[in-house]
Protein backbone atom coordinates (compact mmCIF):
# COMPACT_ATOMS: atom_id res chain seq x y z
CA UNK A 1 0.00 0.00 0.00
CA UNK A 2 1.59 3.37 -0.86
CA UNK A 3 5.34 1.70 -1.01
CA UNK A 4 4.49 0.97 2.74
CA UNK A 5 5.52 -2.31 3.82
CA UNK A 6 3.08 -4.07 5.94
CA UNK A 7 4.01 -6.09 8.47
CA UNK A 8 2.86 -9.71 8.68
CA UNK A 9 0.46 -10.55 12.13
CA UNK A 10 3.20 -13.12 12.86
CA UNK A 11 6.15 -10.06 12.73
CA UNK A 12 4.29 -8.48 15.32
CA UNK A 13 5.28 -8.98 19.18
CA UNK A 14 2.61 -10.16 21.75
CA UNK A 15 2.26 -7.12 23.72
CA UNK A 16 4.61 -7.87 27.05
CA UNK A 17 2.75 -6.27 30.50
CA UNK A 18 6.10 -5.18 31.80
CA UNK A 19 6.83 -3.10 28.57
CA UNK A 20 2.86 -1.72 28.69
CA UNK A 21 3.18 -1.10 32.84
CA UNK A 22 6.61 0.63 32.15
CA UNK A 23 4.52 2.91 29.33
CA UNK A 24 1.73 3.86 31.13
CA UNK A 25 3.91 4.91 34.49
CA UNK A 26 5.90 7.40 32.08
CA UNK A 27 3.36 8.65 30.28
CA UNK A 28 1.53 9.40 33.46
CA UNK A 29 4.17 11.06 35.19
CA UNK A 30 4.96 13.89 32.18
CA UNK A 31 0.85 13.94 31.80
CA UNK A 32 1.01 14.62 35.83
CA UNK A 33 3.18 17.80 34.99
CA UNK A 34 0.50 18.99 32.62
CA UNK A 35 -2.26 17.82 35.59
CA UNK A 36 -0.45 20.47 37.41
CA UNK A 37 -0.92 23.24 34.95
CA UNK A 38 -4.79 22.71 34.72
CA UNK A 39 -4.85 22.69 38.56
CA UNK A 40 -2.58 25.94 38.96
CA UNK A 41 -4.46 27.85 35.83
CA UNK A 42 -7.86 27.04 37.49
CA UNK A 43 -6.85 28.70 40.47
CA UNK A 44 -5.68 31.91 38.89
CA UNK A 45 -8.55 32.74 36.75
CA UNK A 46 -10.37 32.67 39.76
CA UNK A 47 -12.80 29.51 38.95
CA UNK A 48 -12.63 28.17 42.72
CA UNK A 49 -13.67 31.81 44.02
CA UNK A 50 -16.25 31.94 41.41
CA UNK A 51 -17.90 28.46 42.07
CA UNK A 52 -17.41 29.65 46.10
CA UNK A 53 -21.57 30.30 46.38
CA UNK A 54 -22.55 27.10 44.11
CA UNK A 55 -23.23 25.61 40.95
CA UNK A 56 -22.23 27.73 37.74
CA UNK A 57 -22.29 27.17 34.20
CA UNK A 58 -20.10 28.06 31.31
CA UNK A 59 -21.18 31.20 30.47
CA UNK A 60 -21.77 32.56 33.72
CA UNK A 61 -18.38 32.01 34.22
CA UNK A 62 -17.43 33.68 31.20
CA UNK A 63 -19.07 36.84 31.84
CA UNK A 64 -17.57 37.05 35.04
CA UNK A 65 -13.90 36.04 34.37
CA UNK A 66 -13.93 38.03 31.02
CA UNK A 67 -12.45 34.99 29.52
CA UNK A 68 -13.81 33.11 25.86
CA UNK A 69 -16.49 30.87 26.22
CA UNK A 70 -14.82 28.32 24.09
CA UNK A 71 -11.68 28.05 25.19
CA UNK A 72 -12.45 28.48 28.97
CA UNK A 73 -15.72 25.51 28.24
CA UNK A 74 -12.44 22.94 27.21
CA UNK A 75 -10.91 24.13 30.61
CA UNK A 76 -13.61 23.27 32.65
CA UNK A 77 -14.30 20.10 30.79
CA UNK A 78 -11.14 19.19 31.52
CA UNK A 79 -10.83 19.73 35.19
CA UNK A 80 -13.82 18.10 35.95
CA UNK A 81 -12.27 14.86 34.10
CA UNK A 82 -9.44 15.54 36.00
CA UNK A 83 -11.34 15.72 39.70
CA UNK A 84 -10.39 19.39 40.23
CA UNK A 85 -14.49 20.10 39.44
CA UNK A 86 -17.48 18.48 39.14
CA UNK A 87 -20.17 18.71 36.70
CA UNK A 88 -23.74 18.88 37.24
CA UNK A 89 -25.18 18.74 33.68
CA UNK A 90 -24.54 22.51 32.11
CA UNK A 91 -23.09 23.52 35.49
CA UNK A 92 -19.81 22.80 37.15
CA UNK A 93 -18.74 23.19 41.22
CA UNK A 94 -15.86 22.84 43.49
CA UNK A 95 -14.91 19.90 45.28
CA UNK A 96 -13.84 19.18 48.79
CA UNK A 97 -10.15 19.31 47.74
CA UNK A 98 -10.58 22.26 46.21
CA UNK A 99 -13.09 23.89 48.53
CA UNK A 100 -10.98 23.22 51.45
CA UNK A 101 -7.88 24.23 50.28
CA UNK A 102 -8.03 26.57 47.35
CA UNK A 103 -10.97 29.07 48.47
CA UNK A 104 -9.26 32.01 50.48
CA UNK A 105 -9.94 31.93 54.08
CA UNK A 106 -10.53 27.82 54.47
CA UNK A 107 -8.88 26.45 57.03
CA UNK A 108 -6.42 24.64 54.80
CA UNK A 109 -6.06 27.18 52.35
CA UNK A 110 -2.62 26.55 50.00
CA UNK A 111 -3.32 29.04 47.36
CA UNK A 112 -0.17 31.07 48.11
CA UNK A 113 2.21 28.00 48.51
CA UNK A 114 0.42 27.36 44.75
CA UNK A 115 1.87 30.57 43.43
CA UNK A 116 4.69 29.87 44.55
CA UNK A 117 4.97 26.05 43.32
CA UNK A 118 3.71 27.89 39.81
CA UNK A 119 7.18 29.73 39.69
CA UNK A 120 9.03 26.47 40.79
CA UNK A 121 7.21 24.77 38.20
CA UNK A 122 9.07 26.97 35.89
CA UNK A 123 12.65 25.91 37.60
CA UNK A 124 12.12 22.45 37.58
CA UNK A 125 12.00 23.39 33.43
CA UNK A 126 15.65 24.40 33.86
CA UNK A 127 16.74 21.35 35.67
CA UNK A 128 18.76 19.72 33.20
CA UNK A 129 20.67 23.10 32.75
CA UNK A 130 21.32 23.30 36.33
CA UNK A 131 22.37 19.64 36.15
CA UNK A 132 25.00 20.35 33.70
CA UNK A 133 26.42 23.42 35.08
CA UNK A 134 26.33 22.16 38.74
CA UNK A 135 24.42 25.02 40.15
CA UNK A 136 21.14 26.89 40.89
CA UNK A 137 19.88 28.73 38.02
CA UNK A 138 18.35 31.10 40.30
CA UNK A 139 18.49 32.87 44.05
CA UNK A 140 15.00 32.73 45.82
CA UNK A 141 16.95 34.45 48.45
CA UNK A 142 17.72 37.13 46.45
CA UNK A 143 14.87 37.66 43.43
CA UNK A 144 14.42 40.26 40.61
CA UNK A 145 11.14 39.83 41.25
CA UNK A 146 9.90 41.72 44.20
CA UNK A 147 6.56 40.07 44.24
CA UNK A 148 8.70 36.02 44.12
CA UNK A 149 9.89 37.04 47.74
CA UNK A 150 6.12 37.69 48.43
CA UNK A 151 5.12 34.18 46.78
CA UNK A 152 7.61 32.95 49.44
CA UNK A 153 6.74 34.29 52.25
CA UNK A 154 3.37 33.94 51.81
CA UNK A 155 3.77 30.31 50.43
CA UNK A 156 5.43 29.31 53.63
CA UNK A 157 2.56 30.80 55.78
CA UNK A 158 -0.10 28.43 53.77
CA UNK A 159 2.16 25.31 55.29
CA UNK A 160 3.73 26.44 58.26
CA UNK A 161 0.02 27.66 59.86
CA UNK A 162 -2.05 24.32 59.36
CA UNK A 163 0.33 21.10 58.96
CA UNK A 164 3.57 22.67 60.30
CA UNK A 165 2.02 23.60 64.07
CA UNK A 166 2.22 20.15 64.87
CA UNK A 167 5.77 20.89 66.22
CA UNK A 168 4.06 22.28 69.33
CA UNK A 169 3.08 18.84 69.99
CA UNK A 170 6.47 17.17 69.32
CA UNK A 171 9.23 19.60 70.79
CA UNK A 172 8.94 20.40 74.40
CA UNK A 173 9.55 23.21 75.47
CA UNK A 174 7.88 23.75 79.08
CA UNK A 175 10.10 25.67 81.03
CA UNK A 176 11.71 27.55 78.64
CA UNK A 177 11.82 31.42 78.41
CA UNK A 178 13.29 32.40 75.08
CA UNK A 179 13.80 31.18 72.18
CA UNK A 180 15.56 32.96 69.05
CA UNK A 181 13.57 31.57 65.62
CA UNK A 182 16.83 32.58 63.00
CA UNK A 183 15.59 32.46 59.30
CA UNK A 184 12.11 33.58 60.72
CA UNK A 185 10.26 34.31 57.38
CA UNK A 186 6.75 35.25 58.45
CA UNK A 187 6.67 34.83 61.70
CA UNK A 188 4.26 31.60 62.40
CA UNK A 189 6.06 29.29 63.92
CA UNK A 190 7.14 31.97 67.01
CA UNK A 191 3.89 32.85 67.18
CA UNK A 192 2.63 29.45 67.20
CA UNK A 193 5.41 28.50 70.22
CA UNK A 194 4.38 31.77 72.04
CA UNK A 195 0.46 31.25 71.88
CA UNK A 196 1.10 27.40 72.96
CA UNK A 197 3.69 28.27 75.58
CA UNK A 198 2.63 31.66 77.68
CA UNK A 199 5.94 31.98 79.75
CA UNK A 200 8.15 31.87 76.63
CA UNK A 201 9.22 35.05 74.77
CA UNK A 202 10.73 34.97 71.24
CA UNK A 203 13.10 37.21 69.47
CA UNK A 204 12.70 36.75 65.34
CA UNK A 205 15.44 37.40 63.01
CA UNK A 206 15.54 37.33 59.29
CA UNK A 207 15.92 40.13 56.15
CA UNK A 208 14.22 43.36 56.87
CA UNK A 209 12.01 42.39 53.78
CA UNK A 210 10.70 39.39 55.22
CA UNK A 211 9.80 41.06 58.41
CA UNK A 212 7.28 43.02 56.24
CA UNK A 213 5.11 39.96 56.57
CA UNK A 214 6.37 38.68 60.31
CA UNK A 215 5.34 41.91 61.17
CA UNK A 216 1.79 41.77 59.87
CA UNK A 217 1.29 38.18 61.00
CA UNK A 218 2.25 38.76 64.44
CA UNK A 219 0.36 41.82 65.06
CA UNK A 220 -2.72 39.66 63.53
CA UNK A 221 -2.59 37.31 66.52
CA UNK A 222 -1.48 39.90 68.83
CA UNK A 223 1.45 39.01 70.04
CA UNK A 224 3.52 41.95 69.72
CA UNK A 225 4.28 42.17 73.22
CA UNK A 226 5.92 38.61 73.42
CA UNK A 227 7.33 38.23 69.97
CA UNK A 228 9.95 40.56 68.71
CA UNK A 229 11.27 41.39 65.33
CA UNK A 230 14.69 41.44 64.53
CA UNK A 231 16.12 42.42 61.23
CA UNK A 232 19.71 40.43 61.02
CA UNK A 233 21.26 39.19 57.90
CA UNK A 234 21.97 35.41 59.97
CA UNK A 235 24.53 34.36 57.43
CA UNK A 236 26.91 37.47 57.57
CA UNK A 237 26.37 38.50 61.46
CA UNK A 238 26.45 37.00 64.25
CA UNK A 239 23.25 36.57 65.93
CA UNK A 240 21.78 39.25 68.60
CA UNK A 241 21.53 39.02 72.12
CA UNK A 242 22.97 36.05 73.81
CA UNK A 243 21.16 33.49 76.97
CA UNK A 244 18.84 31.76 74.79
CA UNK A 245 17.15 28.53 76.16
CA UNK A 246 16.40 27.13 72.49
CA UNK A 247 17.59 28.60 69.18
CA UNK A 248 14.97 27.60 66.41
CA UNK A 249 16.56 26.43 62.59
CA UNK A 250 13.37 26.06 60.48
CA UNK A 251 14.04 25.04 56.75
CA UNK A 252 17.34 27.08 57.04
CA UNK A 253 19.61 24.54 56.53
CA UNK A 254 19.18 22.87 52.95
CA UNK A 255 19.46 26.74 51.70
CA UNK A 256 23.14 26.45 52.68
CA UNK A 257 26.37 24.20 51.96
CA UNK A 258 28.04 22.37 54.47
CA UNK A 259 30.34 25.56 55.66
CA UNK A 260 27.16 27.90 55.79
CA UNK A 261 25.58 24.98 58.14
CA UNK A 262 28.46 24.70 60.21
CA UNK A 263 28.33 28.43 60.78
CA UNK A 264 24.78 28.97 61.71
CA UNK A 265 25.47 25.71 64.12
CA UNK A 266 28.45 27.74 65.86
CA UNK A 267 26.56 30.85 65.87
CA UNK A 268 23.85 28.79 67.88
CA UNK A 269 25.70 27.25 69.94
CA UNK A 270 27.59 31.40 70.76
CA UNK A 271 23.95 32.89 71.76
CA UNK A 272 22.47 29.59 73.87
CA UNK A 273 22.76 29.25 77.66
CA UNK A 274 24.27 26.64 79.28
CA UNK A 275 22.20 23.47 78.59
CA UNK A 276 20.27 25.57 75.66
CA UNK A 277 18.35 23.65 72.97
CA UNK A 278 19.29 23.72 69.23
CA UNK A 279 16.84 22.50 66.80
CA UNK A 280 16.80 21.95 63.20
CA UNK A 281 13.23 21.43 61.62
CA UNK A 282 13.83 20.37 57.83
CA UNK A 283 12.96 17.84 55.55
CA UNK A 284 15.59 15.72 55.81
CA UNK A 285 16.23 12.66 53.56
CA UNK A 286 17.91 9.47 54.27
CA UNK A 287 21.55 8.51 54.61
CA UNK A 288 23.30 11.41 51.60
CA UNK A 289 20.49 13.54 52.16
CA UNK A 290 17.67 11.20 49.89
CA UNK A 291 14.63 9.71 51.33
CA UNK A 292 10.72 10.03 50.49
CA UNK A 293 9.93 10.88 46.96
CA UNK A 294 9.07 14.34 47.83
CA UNK A 295 11.88 14.98 49.80
CA UNK A 296 14.06 13.99 47.00
CA UNK A 297 11.91 16.19 44.60
CA UNK A 298 12.58 18.88 47.48
CA UNK A 299 16.69 18.18 47.10
CA UNK A 300 16.13 18.82 43.46
CA UNK A 301 14.09 22.55 44.31
CA UNK A 302 17.28 23.37 46.66
CA UNK A 303 19.99 22.74 43.93
CA UNK A 304 17.46 24.75 41.61
CA UNK A 305 16.82 27.75 43.73
CA UNK A 306 19.65 27.99 46.48
CA UNK A 307 23.06 28.54 45.22
CA UNK A 308 24.52 25.64 47.60
CA UNK A 309 21.07 24.02 49.07
CA UNK A 310 21.20 20.78 49.40
CA UNK A 311 18.56 18.65 51.68
CA UNK A 312 21.28 17.79 54.19
CA UNK A 313 20.60 13.82 56.21
CA UNK A 314 19.36 13.70 59.70
CA UNK A 315 23.74 11.50 60.35
CA UNK A 316 25.07 14.76 58.55
CA UNK A 317 23.25 17.33 60.55
CA UNK A 318 23.63 15.40 64.31
CA UNK A 319 27.12 15.25 62.91
CA UNK A 320 27.71 19.10 62.42
CA UNK A 321 26.26 19.93 65.60
CA UNK A 322 28.39 17.07 67.52
CA UNK A 323 31.58 19.74 65.24
CA UNK A 324 30.13 22.66 66.28
CA UNK A 325 30.14 21.35 70.36
CA UNK A 326 26.61 20.12 70.92
CA UNK A 327 26.27 16.95 72.84
CA UNK A 328 22.91 14.39 73.13
CA UNK A 329 21.94 14.86 69.51
CA UNK A 330 18.52 13.02 68.37
CA UNK A 331 15.85 12.48 65.80
CA UNK A 332 12.47 13.11 66.18
CA UNK A 333 9.85 12.25 63.91
CA UNK A 334 6.69 13.80 63.27
CA UNK A 335 3.13 12.72 62.15
CA UNK A 336 3.05 11.01 58.88
CA UNK A 337 0.99 13.89 57.83
CA UNK A 338 4.06 15.90 58.27
CA UNK A 339 6.88 15.82 55.56
CA UNK A 340 9.14 17.81 58.43
CA UNK A 341 11.30 16.26 61.45
CA UNK A 342 13.32 17.40 64.18
CA UNK A 343 16.77 17.32 65.14
CA UNK A 344 17.83 18.51 68.49
CA UNK A 345 21.33 19.16 70.05
CA UNK A 346 21.79 20.44 73.77
CA UNK A 347 24.34 22.80 74.80
CA UNK A 348 27.31 21.06 77.41
CA UNK A 349 26.35 21.72 80.94
CA UNK A 350 29.38 23.92 82.68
Amino acid sequence: MGGVTELAQSDVPPLDKKVVSAQLQVVGDVVGAWKAQVLMTLFRLGVFEELREGPRNGPFLSSRLGLPLESLTRLLECGSDLGYLKKLEDRYENVEATSSVLLEGSAGYLGNWLNLASRWYHSFGRLEEAVRQGKAVENANEPEDSSYRDDFVRGMIDFARYRGREVVDYLDLDGKHHLLDVGCGPGVYSALFAEHHPELRCTAVDLPDALVSAEEYVRSRGLEDRVRLEACDYLTSEFPGKEYDVVFLSHVLHQQNREECLDLLRKSRDVLKSGGLVVVQAMFGEEGGWGSKYASLHDLLSLLVFPGGKNHSVADTMHWMELTGFRNTAHRKMSVFNSNSLVIGEKPRN
